[in-house]
């Protein structure tokens, strides 16, 4: 393709565009009208052969072909601020910046604890600010820019093509119940999960879990008596009540430290949870997402 003839600032458009997933919202993020920024997506269109964007009732969606285009251009945009800026040696005890990063409370409890040694010892001016991230939207949460790096659970996750990403530790599923359950002698049947009630953490306010899903796909059903909106503070209801819970095995064996709780093997078959770290943009160029990636990783392959 001769590219001789293609405005460049159509590159800038198509940026805009597919970070916020709205028309709207990139025209002011660039300064143009909202005719403007239509007419740069129908040349984009004629250029490609590709619809690249569909509408939604609020805002768009990227094809496949677009997430293909945002990938390569992402890498060519990070060469082109390689190649204008002075090139100084990283140097992570002297950088300044603070990270955005989506997660959920319990791996705060499970995970920061050590990378904050990290951070004092070697980066003693990055800063962190963890931030609930939604499941059906962060993906489009770090395209935007709102996060700089989700850790997230595959399988129950936003779809997350156009997005980079990496394993970071494998974990399951288990029951918790207070100490010496009176329904549960030995071992937790089916038939005891079944009878007895339920807590789950819910982020919508909810009473449907994903073990309700698995039940239900096999014409089983549990009674949910209670949600709430974080992982923290279920062992701690567990210990004091008659009612079980089921949550990642990793997180059972570090409470059980701090709660009067009993682990049993789940009774029934369920999904593996793989721990991942999900980002938008190469770190090539990114010395600092670079190496607090690493850092990620350094303190997971202790758990």
């Amino acid at each position: 393709m001769n590219i001789s003839g293609i405005d460049l600032n159509l590159i800038i458009v198509f940026d805009a565009v597919y970070r916020t997933c709205n028309v709207s919202l990139a025209a002011k993020e660039i300064g143009l009208t909202q005719p403007s920024v239509s007419a740069a997506l129908k040349r984009l269109r004629e250029i490609t052969g590709d619809e690249l964007f569909t509408r939604l009732s609020k805002g768009v969606q990227p094809t496949t072909k677009a997430h293909e285009i945002s990938k390569n251009l992402a890498s060519a945009i990070e060469l082109i601020k390689a190649g204008l800026l002075e090139k100084n040696e990283f140097d992570i005890k002297a950088y300044k910046r603070t990270f955005r990063l989506g997660i959920v409370d319990v791996f705060i409890y499970s995970i920061f604890p050590e990378i904050l040694k990290i951070i004092e010892k070697e980066a003693p001016h990055i800063k962190i600010i963890p931030v609930h991230y939604s499941q059906s939207e962060f993906s489009k949460q770090l395209r935007s820019g709102h996060f700089d790096i989700v850790l997230a659970t595959s399988g129950y996750t936003d779809d997350t093509l156009g997005l980079f990403s990496e394993h970071l530790f494998d974990d399951s599923y288990c029951v918790i119940s207070r100490r010496n359950h009176p329904a549960i002698k030995k071992n937790l049947t089916l038939q005891n999960y079944l009878k007895e009630d339920h807590i789950i953490t819910s982020f919508e306010g909810n009473l449907m879990g994903e073990f309700d899903k698995i039940l239900s796909m096999n014409k089983l059903k549990r009674s949910v008596k209670m949600s709430v909106p974080n992982f923290m503070t279920v062992p701690f209801l567990v210990e004091s009540t008659n009612l079980l819970a089921g949550i990642s095995l990793k997180t059972a064996l570090k409470f059980r430290n701090h709660a009067k709780i009993d682990i049993h093997k789940i009774p029934f078959k369920t999904p593996a949870l793989k721990n991942r770290l999900y980002w938008y943009n190469s770190f090539e160029h990114d010395p600092a997402k670079k190496w607090i990636l690493e850092k990620f990783h350094e303190v997971c392959n202790k758990l």
